[in-house]
């Protein structure tokens, strides 16, 4: 939302988005029909111009897809992963439970803070300070432990999880046959 279309994309282009509409007062309908997953305002939108077009803009916030469990996705990729996981990886897969069990966490308490401001007309949400190290953490974890196309390939391990020259030395390292 803007105060007109030229601010809302030059605000958009220093943010490096791409938006999907500009809601000004001149153009109150532009997000009908559009699906968003979140709406940003531009710093030319006054208080009473936002109280005006929120409201025609609110029904596009809709996530594009559905929400995604990590705790379950993690799980999923672990179970996927049993042939190259040994007993020296389980501080590391412990580790990567937790940062999944607080990514869930952290967007349950944003969908909270969404929900809170949907009741107060005009309100933003009150989230706590941004969680902007857990999702990198978790990649780095997942590539430490080969859930990833670059950790397996790191880690010399082939599609459908065998593995090659590293993966079959730390298998027979573990007490595994390779």
């Amino acid at each position: 939302m803007a105060a007109t279309k030229a601010s809302g994309l030059m605000e958009a282009n220093n943010l490096d988005i791409d938006p999907v509409a500009i809601v000004t007062p001149r153009s109150p309908d532009a997000a009908r029909g559009v699906i968003a997953d979140r709406i940003m305002e531009a710093s030319s939108l006054t208080p009473e111009m936002r109280e005006k077009l929120i409201d025609g803009v609110t029904p596009s916030i809709v996530t594009t897809r559905d929400a995604v469990d990590m705790v379950a996705a993690t799980e999923k990729s672990l179970d996927a992963a049993s042939k190259i996981l040994t007993d020296m990886d389980a501080g590391a897969v412990e580790a990567l439970r937790a940062l999944a069990r607080k990514i869930d966490a952290w967007d349950q308490i944003v969908d909270w803070a969404l929900e809170d401001a949907a009741e107060t007309k005009g309100g933003r949400p009150t989230v706590p300070q941004n969680d902007n190290v857990s999702i990198s953490a978790y990649l780095k974890y997942c590539d430490q432990l080969g859930l990833t196309p670059t950790g397996r390939k790191a880690l010399g391990v082939k599609d459908g999880g065998e593995g090659g020259k590293k993966a079959k030395l730390t298998a027979l390292r573990s007490g595994r046959s390779a």
